[in-house]
């Protein structure tokens, strides 16, 4: 399971800001993340995944 609460995720530069305030996806569910580019996609991969950190909220991954 992923759950992401009130997230909310910037770059240093100030040039593209995320905000997700509620998202799950359950055990066994499957997803697509698509959108054109500069949208978000790999940075939002990159939470999930824990490389990078957001500025606030939670990310919770088999929980």
């Amino acid at each position: 399971m992923i759950a992401i609460g009130n997230l909310e995720f910037s770059y240093p530069t100030g040039n593209f800001f995320l905000r997700i305030p509620e998202f799950t996806v359950d055990k066994h569910e499957k997803i697509a993340v698509i959108g054109p580019s500069g949208t978000g996609k790999t940075t939002l991969l990159n939470l999930v995944a824990g490389i990078i950190v957001p500025c606030l909220g939670s990310i919770r991954v088999n929980d």
